[in-house]
C-alpha cells in the first residue's frame, strides 16, 4: 500500500446512484469511478485526492466514506420534484443504511450529510460532518459541513459606505427579522422575495444574488429550514461580513480556533431595533472593516472552500 490515506467508499459508487448528496463528500472526487462519470464539480479537489488518497476495495486500515442520505416529502413538494422517484431512492437508502451501519460500525467511518431541514441522524458511533448541526448538542464525532460552491470572488474589498443586504427568500420565519432590519439607521439594499431555492442553478438568480453580495459590506445570514444558512459561506467567500443571526450553530473555522467574533456580528432575533443597531456601531467602531472582508476571504480559503476543506480533512484522518 502507498503512503497515501487508503479510503474505502460506502456504498460502491459504481453500483450506486449518489446524486446531488455524493458532491457534498468531498473525499471521494479522486475515486475512478466518480471520475468516470463527470461528477466532480472542483478539479482541484479531484486532483488533490488522487494525490493524496488511494481508493481500495476494502480494509480494515482503510478510512471509510459515506455519503449519508435524507428525504423530506414536503421539500419536494415545494420544489416539484417527483416523490415517489425521490422516496424509492430514499427507501434504498435506508435500507443499506441499516446494514451498513451494523456491518461496519466499528470502523473508522466519515459520512457527509447535507440538509435542508432539522433531522437527527441517528448514527452516534461514526463520524460524521453535518451542515445542520447545534453547537450545543454536537459530540465529538460530529463535524460543521460547510457548503460548497464556485468562487465567483472578483478581488475587490468595499471601504466607504455602510450598507447592509439581503437577497432571498422570506419564508422559515424569516420575513420578521427582515422588518426589523428595514427600521435600522443603516442603508438597506435588500431584495425580498416569497419563495427561493438553496443553491439555485438559474443564473439570472446567481448573479443578482452574487451582485448583492459585491454592494454591501454587511449581508444578513439567517437559518433556512435546517440550522444552516448557505449564504454565510457566500458571505465569507465574497470577502463580506456577515450579520448572522443567532440559532446555536457551529462552524468548522472555530475548531481551527478562529473566533466568530472576529468574523461577523452576532445578533438575536429577540434583539430590539436599538440593540441591533448598537451592536452593528460596536462592531464598525472597534474593527477596521477592510480588514475584516480580507481575514473572512481568507477564513472561507483555509476552511470553507472545498479544497481548503479538502486539506484539513485530510489532516483530521491523517496517520
Amino acid at each position: 500500500m502507498s503512503n497515501n490515506i487508503p479510503i474505502f467508499c460506502v456504498p460502491d459508487i459504481q453500483e450506486f446512484d449518489y446524486g446531488a448528496i455524493h458532491h457534498q463528500a468531498l473525499p471521494l472526487y479522486g475515486h475512478p469511478h466518480t471520475i468516470e462519470r463527470g461528477e466532480t464539480n472542483y478539479p482541484e479537489v479531484t486532483q488533490y485526492c488522487i494525490e493524496n488518497f488511494e481508493y481500495v476495495s476494502d480494509s480494515e486500515e482503510a478510512i471509510m466514506v459515506y455519503p449519508m442520505s435524507f428525504f423530506s416529502p414536503t421539500e419536494a413538494i415545494e420544489r416539484n420534484e417527483d416523490i415517489q422517484s425521490r422516496m424509492q431512492s430514499h427507501e434504498i437508502f435506508e435500507d443499506f443504511e441499516k446494514i451498513f451501519y451494523e456491518k461496519y460500525k466499528h470502523r473508522n467511518i466519515y459520512g457527509f450529510s447535507y440538509n435542508t431541514y432539522d433531522e437527527d441522524l441517528g448514527y452516534n458511533d461514526i463520524n460524521s460532518y453535518q451542515t445542520h448541526l447545534n453547537k450545543s448538542k454536537r459530540t465529538n464525532k460530529q463535524f460543521p459541513l460547510p457548503a460548497f460552491f464556485k468562487d465567483v470572488f472578483n478581488d475587490n474589498y468595499l471601504n466607504d459606505s455602510i450598507s447592509i443586504g439581503w437577497c432571498g427568500a422570506k419564508h422559515f420565519g424569516r420575513e420578521g427579522v427582515l422588518n426589523k432590519f428595514k427600521e435600522l439607521k443603516f442603508n438597506n439594499n435588500f431584495i425580498i422575495r416569497e419563495r427561493g431555492k438553496t443553491g439555485t442553478n438559474s443564473v439570472e438568480e446567481r448573479n443578482t444574488f452574487y451582485n448583492n453580495l459585491e454592494e454591501n459590506i454587511f449581508s444578513i445570514c439567517i437559518r433556512g429550514g435546517a440550522n444552516f444558512c448557505w449564504r454565510f459561506y457566500e458571505t465569507l467567500m465574497m470577502g463580506r461580513i456577515p450579520i448572522l443571526i443567532e440559532s446555536d450553530r457551529c462552524f468548522i473555522f472555530e475548531d481551527y480556533e478562529v473566533n466568530i467574533n472576529d468574523v461577523c456580528v452576532l445578533v438575536s432575533s429577540e434583539n430590539t431595533i436599538k440593540e441591533i443597531e448598537d451592536k452593528i456601531d460596536n462592531f464598525i467602531s472597534n474593527n477596521n472593516l477592510l480588514e475584516i472582508q480580507k481575514h473572512n476571504r481568507w477564513v472561507w480559503e483555509e476552511y470553507c472552500s472545498p479544497i481548503g476543506f479538502i486539506k484539513k480533512f485530510k489532516n483530521r484522518v491523517g496517520y
